[in-house]
């Protein structure tokens, strides 16, 4: 506190301090946000989170990092099982866990407040397995129907049907795209016939005002949307192709805000928005370095999309910082018209 000061000039000089420090305060709210934290995972690429909106809080599984044997570095699938509670990072220790891997998806199914996991991959290995973690324990799922094993598909509960859409991947063994779309309602997976294109690297987001799932694709495909019994393409102009895609919903201000990924070789960091009817990308100042296979889910204790982690071009190649992005109602300040910007090269 400043505290009263005397004469006209210096009560002056009070207020435009006072009025210049509510704007930085208001300025430093905006924007991306690197958060400090004590402890937290191990710097990983291609891990898997599903925030429950329930208890606030969000579970982070798996991933990949390099570990130093004989004096040489190892690619090292994980299978440590992490609880975000809005403030920290704290390991848990379930009876039951799941093979370590990279490459999955996990979904928030809230109608059973259970957390779903499928797939992935680990050395040469593809999964096809389904999990579930139910606040304590993981427990594996013995559905009489599964998909086929894979990595790099996606995931996303939809609430206005209750029910888990998985939809693509990539079957690495074979080098095979997927263009499937699989159900889950807790007991069992059903197919539904598709006439989406293959895909792999993209993201499912499920936009809960409109009661919609949205597919952010990858590779020149554009934006689908799923209706409960297909998926449609919005013939709309989507971001600049991309893999290993990272989107969430923003559920304060019903929007989708898509971050980073990578395109033949080049790493990004470019923020974009789909309000439900168009994208459209922001300029920030300050931004995450460019990276793919972080994780990102939207934090309703916060009001801010967290990331962590996530692969860059440099040494050291792994992460595990922290940001967070908080964006105001009103964007046309850091709008970016999307004709402006070139496709990716």
């Amino acid at each position: 506190m400043l505290g009263y000061l005397r004469g006209s000039n210096s009560i002056r000089r009070f207020v435009l301090l006072s009025i210049t420090v509510l704007l930085l305060t208001s300025c430093g709210s905006t924007g991306w946000r690197q958060i400090e934290i004590r402890s937290g995972p191990p710097a990983v690429t291609a891990a898997a989170v599903a925030y429950n909106s329930n208890s606030h809080k969000a579970i982070l599984f798996g991933g990949i990092n390099s570990i130093l044997v004989d004096n040489s570095w190892k690619l090292s699938s994980r299978d440590e099982t992490w609880e975000w509670n809005g403030e920290n990072w704290k390991r848990l220790s379930p009876v039951n866990i799941p093979p370590g891997r990279e490459k999955h998806v996990m979904a928030y199914d809230e109608a059973r407040d259970r957390i779903v996991l499928f797939g992935g991959s680990a050395d040469n290995l593809l999964f096809n397995d389904t999990w579930e973690w139910d606040g304590t324990d993981w427990q594996l799922m013995n559905p009489q129907h599964t998909p086929p094993a894979r990595c790099c598909h996606a995931m996303a509960y939809d609430s206005a049907r209750k029910q888990v859409v998985l939809y693509g991947g990539w079957d690495s063994q074979h080098n095979s795209f997927f263009n499937d779309v699989w159900l889950w309602n807790g007991k069992d997976w059903s197919q539904v016939v598709s006439r989406a294109p293959q895909m792999s690297g993209h993201f499912l987001v499920d936009f809960l005002s409109k009661g919609e799932i949205f597919s952010v694709q990858t590779s020149s495909a554009g934006t689908w949307m799923w209706d409960g019994k297909e998926f449609i393409d919005l013939e709309i102009e989507s971001p600049p192709n991309r893999t290993d895609v990272r989107a969430v919903y923003d559920s304060e201000n019903e929007r989708i805000i898509l971050f980073g990924g990578i395109h033949d070789k080049n790493f990004l960091n470019d923020t974009w928005i789909f309000d439900g009817d168009s994208w459209f990308q922001v300029h920030l100042p300050v931004t995450p370095s460019p990276r793919f296979g972080q994780v990102m889910f939207y934090d309703n204790k916060r009001n801010s999309v967290v990331l962590f982690g996530g692969q860059q071009n440099d040494d050291p190649y792994y992460m595990n910082d922290m940001w967070e992005l908080r964006l105001p109602k009103d964007l046309s300040e850091f709008r970016i018209t999307l004709t402006s910007i070139p496709d990716a090269p």
